[in-house]
């Protein structure tokens, strides 16, 4: 998970349908990470990231062939809308997406939990959701 977080990070920030990409070693968090690391290799395993308004949301979670839910230490890769899950009331009225906005946080954020599979078939299945 410590060697794939990195490849999947610079596919995303590469990628031109992503927006946003943020991890533990993104720059406004790496510091913090690092006080709390259990060494100087751990990248953690989870990636959040916004895609562009390019075919939105609800195309890419569709055809992305990742298992889908939250993750609670499965050694499977996961993906889920977190604001879905964990702010429902908020993405799904006019008053909540207002409250989302003066905040600056993104309704369709994402989160990926990385798992144990061979980063290259990860990487494939954003990949094609992405296309």
């Amino acid at each position: 998970i410590h060697a794939s977080a990195p490849r999947i990070v610079a596919f995303l920030e590469n990628h031109p349908a992503v927006k946003d990409v943020y991890w533990a070693r993104h720059p406004a968090s790496v510091a913090n990470f690092d006080k709390i690391a259990r060494s100087p290799e751990a990248t953690g395993g989870m990636i959040t990231f916004t895609l562009k308004k390019i075919g939105g949301l609800e195309n890419f979670y569709d055809r992305l062939r990742l298992p889908k839910g939250p993750s609670f230490g499965m050694t499977t890769t996961l993906i889920c809308p977190f604001m879905y899950l964990a702010h429902y009331d908020l993405v799904t009225t006019p008053a909540g997406l207002a409250e989302l906005a003066a905040s600056k946080l993104d309704p369709d954020l994402l989160r990926l939990c990385i798992g144990c599979e061979p980063v290259e078939e990860i990487i494939a299945a954003l990949a094609e959701a992405l296309a």
